[in-house]
């Protein structure tokens, strides 16, 4: 992130986070970015540790969660999930019935 902010014009940084350049070359000046703004410049680069620590190492790139290893879950794949496991409950049901043998 530090490399993200020395990288940026004052001008640039304060667009980005909603504040004055002014404000920005202070916070360059004095070498350090208030945190809450060090997250929203994290957020706005895909990087989700800054959302809650559970997510350190995760991303988002074009469209899609990139997990610590490298794996890739699209939105469609999330929205499937409570499908996928009432299908899961509903087959352990199914297999938990008792079934009455015909003779």
């Amino acid at each position: 992130m530090r490399r993200l902010v020395d990288k940026m014009s004052a001008p640039a940084l304060a667009r980005a986070l909603g504040v004055s350049a002014r404000q920005v070359r202070r916070w360059k000046a004095a070498g350090a970015i208030p945190e809450h703004y060090r997250d929203l410049l994290a957020i706005q680069a895909g990087e989700l540790g800054a959302v809650a620590r559970e997510f350190r190492g995760w991303r988002l790139q074009r469209g899609a969660i990139v997990a610590p290893n490298g794996e890739t879950v699209k939105p469609s794949e999330i929205l499937l999930i409570p499908i996928r496991l009432q299908q899961i409950a509903d087959a352990a049901r199914e297999r938990a019935r008792p079934r009455q043998l015909e003779l």
